[in-house]
């Protein structure tokens, strides 16, 4: 089973359903598929409803760019500050526990969640974060507009993530396989990795704040 972790920063509960995600955001582009497995059956998990959110490339959360960017955050006493939506949204997952979002942007690491369906706000599966191993992200922080907000903030490093930590244990791998496919990153890049949930638990959300669209 995949290790829960602590809610991750700037959560909105009703975020968008819809695939591509990263909307005008400049970054690199990586499409990334994402398996749900059922621990109780060793089956697929089939309609699963996965979320993400992450920074965008400068550092910023949409829906709290004025309290977002310096690097911290917590979600459950940060009002939201905007209505901005970018890197953000979820997609309900295949007949083979399967999902893709064709297009996020690349970052060090995104942060998820899996409810039982896309119509249930109550019946949430898990709370996690995926990471990438720190070769990629060297390449991924090393253009612009990467680079820009390395110069204000250190980046965290995998070595020093708490959250990172208690995810990867239990012999569970947190790390997205990632491949370029091209010569530049530009070109194409593609990541997976498979969650196993527990499909009889439910977990709740500490935030307080909702997207009303």
């Amino acid at each position: 089973m995949t290790p829960e972790v602590t809610e991750g920063p700037y959560f909105v509960m009703n975020e968008l359903v819809r695939q591509n995600v990263h909307e005008n955001q400049w970054g690199v582009p990586l499409p990334l598929d994402i398996g749900v497995i059922d621990i109780t059956s060793c089956k697929p998990l089939p309609n699963a409803f996965v979320e993400i959110w992450h920074a965008n490339a400068t550092g910023f959360y949409s829906s709290f760019t004025v309290d977002s960017g310096s690097g911290g955050g917590n979600s459950a006493s940060t009002a939201m500050s905007d209505e901005l939506s970018f890197v953000r949204g979820g997609w309900p997952a295949n007949k083979n526990g399967m999902r893709c979002i064709p297009y996020i942007l690349a970052s060090t690491w995104v942060e998820l969640s899996i409810f039982t369906t896309i119509e249930s706000t109550e019946g949430n599966l898990h709370i996690g974060q995926v990471f990438f191993d720190e070769s990629f992200n060297d390449k991924v922080l090393a253009p612009i507009p990467y680079v820009i907000p390395l110069s204000l903030t250190p980046p965290m490093y995998n070595a020093d993530d708490s959250i990172l930590a208690e995810e990867n244990t239990g012999r569970y791998n947190t790390f997205a396989d990632a491949y370029q496919l091209g010569k530049n990153l530009q070109d194409r890049v593609i990541a997976y990795i498979t969650i196993g949930i527990d499909s009889t638990t439910r977990y709740s959300f500490s935030t307080a704040n909702y997207w009303m669209p």
